[in-house]
């Protein structure tokens, strides 16, 4: 059973025993208190389905158009090591770059998320 530390949030530290900057082996290492890894994905979109989904708008877009769009989304996209992972029960969502964790997040309600005796996510 997790504790009621393994759910307080401690500003520009983490939650309970993650810490930012952990590594995703080190995270994974306490899956018995915040769940196993349901999903992982990249978040920048690869050049090549970015001009595939383009191309799928056809003639609604112009050339011009879809080339402003790449250029704006390579300026603005994700690094290109920012990759997010989901946890099962109790739901978290997790951000990293550069394999080191960057963002915790709840992926639904967390009535166990606290901070100073203050109750967080509810």
């Amino acid at each position: 059973m997790a504790a009621e530390s393994d759910w307080t949030v401690s500003p520009r530290e983490g939650l309970g025993k993650l810490k930012f900057g952990m590594t995703p082996a080190q995270v994974d290492a306490l899956s018995d208190t915040y769940g196993a890894v349901t999903g992982r994905r990249q978040n920048a979109i690869p050049d090549p389905i970015l001009r595939d989904t383009l191309e799928k708008f056809g003639d609604a877009m112009s050339e011009e158009e879809k080339q402003a769009l790449i250029e704006v989304y390579a300026q603005n996209a994700p690094p290109s090591d920012s990759v997010t992972e989901t946890r099962g029960n109790p739901g978290l969502v997790l951000r990293y770059e550069a394999d080191k964790l960057a963002e915790i997040m709840p992926a639904k309600k967390q009535p166990r998320f606290s901070s100073t005796a203050r109750t967080c996510f509810r």
